[in-house]
C-alpha cells in the first residue's frame, strides 16, 4: 500500500552550472574584508570564490570533496585577497 503522506520530490535534470568559479588557489587560501570592517579568514580553508547573480560564494575544495565555507552578498564585500 502507497503511503499518501509521502510525496517524492520532483526529478529535475541539472540545466547546468549556476555559478561561476571566479578563482581557485591549490597552495594558498583567500580571505575576505566586509564593508563593515569584519575580516574573515576561514581557518585558512578558503581555495575556491564563485560568483552567482549578486553572491559570492567561499569554499573549500579538496579532492572532489567541496564545502560551502559562507555565502556573502556582493555588496557587503571590500575585497577579497
Amino acid at each position: 500500500m502507497k503511503n499518501k503522506n509521502f510525496i517524492t520530490p520532483p526529478m529535475r535534470k541539472p540545466t547546468g552550472e549556476t555559478g561561476k568559479t571566479v578563482a581557485k588557489r591549490k597552495d594558498s587560501w583567500f580571505e575576505v574584508k566586509l564593508k563593515d570592517g569584519e575580516h574573515l579568514s576561514f581557518n585558512y580553508r578558503c581555495n575556491t570564490v564563485e560568483h552567482v547573480a549578486d553572491l559570492v560564494i567561499l569554499k573549500e575544495c579538496n579532492q572532489g570533496k567541496e564545502e560551502v565555507l559562507t555565502i556573502i552578498p556582493k555588496d557587503n564585500i571590500l575585497y577579497i585577497y
